[in-house]
């Protein structure tokens, strides 16, 4: 799991507010409302304030990356400020559809609606803001339970619910932040996730400075050393091979989460089980099956049986007579029919 965007604010002066994580989801405050400004310690270094009335849009590949199924929303808030703290807005009904806002400058609370806006929004009181000390709030949803989950500093705060499996609205008009007016520092460590983070993942990260990370993993090269332990059945004597060639096709197939640090792979040993049918020498083996191809290679392994085959004949003494089965008896070094029939020396 991945967050998608994270913002620390702390390049003040800077028009550019950077994506920690390495997604390139950046803010541009050029004309806009905003600026990274200093926050006198109540925050992390600097913080996102206000020099004007307006909210401030956010990367619109940002909103298509998180209005999924599951989303979270998490965030660093000081002063006693009212209306939209985080906005997805619809045109078409004239409201937010998802985010946290403040209706009574004394508290945020949750928003979520349906595509079809069917019923009212679901509500969640998150927690008191302060006007000298920060807190954390985070909303989280998880389609297949249909339940909104917000947090205060880290705790569970609340849920709300939906039918399981209901989606949430996709394809706001409106992305963005900061609808006050109000001057000074107010939003410091802005996450977004395309996942529901869990109760763990948010006392975590709540409090916790937005620092870089590392880039995103597109590609990553693995090296293996495989140990071939070959060892032989009950059945079949020990063979001394002097020398063996194996070729293993080997196909590695993985999924790199964004963030992943450099992995560590320790050697690895694989047991492959060898056996091997030996026949005891002087028996002649069944002539081997042809292959499919057919062709020389099929012609020179009847030509290399046949040949064996008349050796081991020649090298072995028939037990009876060929002709009428009578035992051989062996005579001045020859082998001799008793009636007469066959001599072989």
């Amino acid at each position: 799991m991945t967050w998608l965007a994270g913002y620390h604010f702390d390049d003040t002066g800077s028009v550019t507010v950077v994506d920690a994580t390495g997604h390139g989801h950046d803010v541009d405050l050029t004309g806009q409302p905003g600026a990274q400004v200093a926050s006198s310690g109540a925050l992390d270094g600097s913080a996102l304030g206000k020099t004007g009335a307006g909210l401030i849009p956010l990367p619109s590949a940002l909103q298509t990356a998180v209005e999924v199924d599951d989303r979270t929303i998490m965030l660093d808030a000081l002063g006693l400020r009212s209306v939209w703290w985080v906005r997805f807005a619809s045109d078409a009904l004239g409201t937010g559809v998802f985010g946290l806002l403040s209706l009574d400058a004394s508290s945020i609370i949750s928003r979520a609606r349906t595509q079809a806006n069917v019923g009212p929004s679901q509500t969640i009181t998150l927690g008191a803001l302060s006007a000298s000390v920060r807190h954390n709030f985070a909303l989280t949803y998880k389609r297949s339970t249909g339940v909104l989950t917000g947090y205060y500093d880290g705790v569970l705060a609340g849920t709300a619910t939906f039918a399981p499996g209901t989606a949430l609205y996709v394809g706001a008009d409106d992305f963005d932040i900061a609808e006050w007016a109000t001057t000074g520092a107010a939003i410091d460590n802005l996450r977004f996730a395309d996942h529901c983070a869990d109760a763990v993942e948010i006392a975590a990260l709540a409090g916790t400075p937005v620092t870089s990370g590392p880039a995103p993993v597109e590609e990553a090269e693995l090296e293996i050393t495989l140990n071939l332990e070959v060892s032989a059945t009950a059945d079949v004597p020990p063979l001394a091979v002097p020398e063996a060639e194996f070729e293993i096709p080997l196909q590695l197939s993985a999924v790199f989460a964004a963030t992943m640090p450099t992995a560590t792979v320790p050697t690895a040993t694989l047991a492959i089980p060898l056996r091997l049918d030996v026949s005891p020498a002087g028996i002649a083996e069944p002539m081997p099956a042809a292959s499919e191809s057919g062709g020389w290679r099929t012609l020179a392994d009847i030509g290399r049986w046949n040949r064996d085959q008349l050796e081991y004949e020649r090298s072995t003494p028939p037990a009876d007579c060929p002709e009428h089965g009578d035992p051989l008896e062996t005579r001045d070094g020859k082998h001799h029919c008793p009636m007469g029939h066959f001599v072989q020396a």
